[in-house]
């Protein structure tokens, strides 16, 4: 909301995240509770809280057409189930989040979210090592902006496009990014109903990163023609 807001900034705006080292839960948590997620002690978040929707993301454009959901794959897969529940979607876009220094995060996931792969088979096909097709990095966000710009260009004039950005803060800056370029995309966010807090992420650094857009308006205005938007 606060990336979209600025959209219209004609100054530098720069973004900086800071990486931890290490992320809950840890492998061995994952494959200790993996058959029963719901009573591991350390998963980042549980439950869904509600649906939000702003109507600063929000969109009536190709209301009549058919829905298409485009989501990021989590430790929480009800999130996701608690909005299509509230939209009920023709389509399931599912995005695999790949960490880039912990893959087995992104082999959790994917199982995680598997009866929901399993329900839209052909909107989630799979690699040749049998992981999903449609992934994007956890902390490119450029990787997931050019991700949903394909979605976009192939999907636009037949389905209404819904985003839910249900991944990391990084892919969130993407989707944000996204939205301003297409301001004819619907935002909805499904809220946890609660996070785990203490030891979520360690308070050792692995890295920080820095992201410098120069002129924020123009050079969001500038990539949106680069790729063929309509923003």
């Amino acid at each position: 909301m606060l990336v979209y807001g600025l959209k219209g900034l004609a100054c530098n705006l720069r973004v900086i995240y800071t990486e931890p080292r290490e992320y809950a839960p840890s492998k061995d948590e994952y494959e200790k509770y993996k058959g029963h997620l719901e009573n591991a002690p350390t998963l980042p978040s549980y439950g869904v809280h509600q649906v939000v929707r702003t109507p600063g993301l929000a969109s009536s454009v190709m209301l009549r057409h058919p829905s298409l959901v485009l989501a990021f794959a989590s430790f929480n897969e009800q999130l996701i189930r608690a909005l299509l529940s509230t939209i009920s979607p023709n389509r399931l876009f599912l995005v695999n989040s790949e960490p880039p220094r912990f893959p087995w995060r992104a082999d959790a996931t994917q199982e995680i979210h598997r009866k929901l792969i399993e329900e839209y088979p052909d909107d989630n096909p799979f690699d040749a090592v049998g992981r999903l097709a449609r992934k994007s990095s956890t902390l490119d966000y450029i990787e997931t902006f050019e991700l949903l710009a394909d979605v976009y260009r192939r999907q636009c004039y037949y389905n209404r496009i819904v985003v839910a950005p249900t991944g990391s803060k990084m892919q969130a800056l993407g989707v944000a990014l996204f939205k301003i370029c297409c301001p004819d995309v619907h935002i909805e966010y499904p809220t946890p109903e609660s996070f785990f807090i203490e030891g979520y992420s360690s308070i050792e650094i692995h890295r920080i990163h820095h992201v410098l857009f120069t002129n924020f308006a123009s050079q969001i205005h500038a990539a949106a023609h680069s790729y063929g938007l309509n923003g």
